[in-house]
């Protein structure tokens, strides 16, 4: 075996040697790991779960258009009657309504009704509703009916409900009346609450 001058035999020289080589690259990459040399990036992990709902916003306040006319609102009315066979105005019992979108008129008509006839017939007077004009539903009612056995004349409290679709715009609502025989008369009458017209305009979608 050779050995150096100091005794180290070649073979124990070189792996020695073999030795500070393997070291030195591993602190070479600890060095290059050091100076900030990233790996390849790692996969995207699962999206998160969704929050919880948040509060729901205020809601938006929507007005119905309303009209109403009543007998307190009209100075100096002093009632109305008619003995006409045919459709007549009740006095003061009309009213304009204005529409911004296309709606359904509810139409309630409430009065004390009073019907008389020169005999104790049997029969009915007949009330409607007119929108700018226009038939409503139902057409007509029978506003007050008078049997045999009221001598004569009869006296009630009705209220009664009309409706129309009708397009954006002013509308005229007005009550008429009619009796079956001229000799016949219905009258508004001042008992219990005045007479009064109330339109609601329903809109329509």
């Amino acid at each position: 075996m050779i050995r150096n001058s100091k005794g180290i035999s070649y073979a124990m020289f070189a792996g020695g040697l073999m030795g500070a080589v393997l070291i030195s690259s591993v602190i070479s990459v600890g060095v290059v790991t050091l100076l900030g040399i990233k790996g390849p990036k790692g996969d995207t992990g699962n999206t998160g779960a969704t929050g919880p709902q948040g509060p729901p916003g205020a809601s938006g306040v929507s007005k119905i258009p309303f009209a109403k006319v009543e007998w307190a609102d009209i100075a100096g009315y002093s009632g109305d009657y008619t003995n006409s066979t045919e459709y007549t105005d009740i006095e003061g019992m009309s009213l304009s309504i204005t529409t911004e979108k296309s709606s359904n008129l509810l139409i309630i008509f409430s009065a004390h009704l009073m019907l008389q006839t020169p005999d104790a017939w049997s029969g009915s007077a007949s009330i409607r509703a007119l929108v700018d004009n226009g038939g409503t539903s139902p057409m007509d009612a029978l506003a007050i009916t008078i049997e045999a056995e009221d001598n004569g004349q009869t006296d009630d409290r009705n209220t009664f409900v009309f409706n129309r679709a009708v397009s954006p715009g002013t509308h005229v609502v007005k009550m008429q009346w009619k009796v079956p025989l001229s000799d016949w008369r219905i009258f508004l009458t001042f008992i219990g609450p005045e007479a009064h017209l109330q339109v609601y305009a329903l809109p329509m979608g």
